[in-house]
């Protein structure tokens, strides 16, 4: 049979051991928050990826050189290299047809 222990023995045996709790808290709350920047940068970078490919195709559609503008954060739920490719070919074909700067 598997020993396991509870949540809240856990925490008592650090008490009684002279760990201050503020302190694990607020380890697992910036662990938690580093973790959340790590996976979002993973998101994005596929997005902004997309995005750069997405202008320059469109760019060279139509003969124009210019440097992708920068990666917009994505829209919920639309955060794939593939949204990235649409969003930035839309906004490249905006600038081949002089709509924007």
């Amino acid at each position: 049979m598997k020993h396991t222990r509870s949540i809240s023995s856990i925490l008592e045996s650090l008490t009684k051991n002279g760990i201050n709790m503020s302190k694990v808290l607020m380890v697992l709350i910036l662990g938690a928050i580093s973790y959340g920047f790590i996976n979002q940068a993973n998101v994005n970078s596929d997005f902004c990826e997309g995005w750069e490919d997405g202008y320059q195709d469109a760019l060279e559609g139509c003969f124009k050189v210019g440097l992708t503008p920068l990666c917009p954060i994505p829209p919920i739920g639309r955060d794939t290299y593939k949204h990235g490719y649409g969003m930035g070919y839309s906004r490249g074909e905006l600038k081949c047809s002089n709509k924007i700067n």
